[in-house]
């Protein structure tokens, strides 16, 4: 799997079949993404799924308002349905 921070430009460039898990920030102009496509358009790649967790807790004012982090749970719990985006 590939993780990324993206804007929303570089989400409509993604094949939205690969996408696993997608996370908007609270203003809605950024992105945090895990699917199986490789991209060379992102704003950063996370090495890792800890990475990708960590900066949830770091920036937690731009994801989750709550003082909250996403969880490694959440991330497995809350598959990206191509069909219910789309609404």
């Amino acid at each position: 799997m590939n993780y990324y921070l993206l804007n929303t430009q570089q989400w409509d460039l993604l094949d939205k079949n690969q996408v696993q898990f997608k996370h908007p920030s609270l203003d809605g102009t950024q992105l945090l993404v895990i699917t199986a496509q490789i991209t060379q358009k992102y704003l950063f790649k996370f090495a890792s799924i800890t990475k990708f967790v960590l900066h949830s807790h770091y920036t937690t004012d731009e994801w989750m308002g709550d003082g909250g982090q996403l969880d490694y749970i959440d991330i497995q719990n809350d598959i990206y349905i191509q069909e219910i985006d789309e609404i």
